[in-house]
C-alpha cells in the first residue's frame, strides 16, 4: 500500500482529460477509489489509458497488468475502433474472453 491520496487520483484523472472524467472528476475519482484499494494501482491503469474503473478492476482481478493487455490473436478484427483493446474493452465492445495478457 502506498501513500497515494485521492488528490493524486484526481490529478491523474484531470491530466488524462475529459474523456476519462466527462467533467465529473470527483465522481469518477470515487469510482476508481471504490474499485482499487491501492490508489497507486488505479493511477497505473489510468496512465495506461483505461478510462473505466470497473473494466480496469476486472482485468486486475484476473491478474492482468495495465500495459500488457492485447487481443487474442485473430479477434482484433471482430471489434470496432481499430485494434485498440483498451478502448474496446472499456466501451463494452469486447469481453474479457477477447483479451490476453
Amino acid at each position: 500500500m502506498t501513500n497515494t491520496t485521492r488528490d493524486d487520483l484526481i490529478a491523474a484523472l484531470t491530466s488524462a482529460g475529459d474523456t476519462f472524467t466527462g467533467g465529473r472528476v470527483e465522481d469518477i475519482a470515487d469510482e476508481w477509489a471504490d474499485c482499487f484499494i491501492d490508489l497507486a494501482d488505479a493511477i497505473l491503469w489510468i496512465n495506461a489509458g483505461y478510462w473505466d474503473a470497473g473494466s480496469a478492476a476486472t482485468l486486475a482481478e484476473y491478474g492482468a497488468e495495465p500495459g500488457d493487455v492485447k487481443y487474442v490473436e485473430g479477434r482484433e478484427k471482430d471489434h470496432g475502433y481499430g485494434v485498440d483493446p483498451i478502448y474496446a474493452y472499456c466501451n463494452g465492445d469486447c469481453t474479457i474472453d477477447d483479451l490476453t495478457w
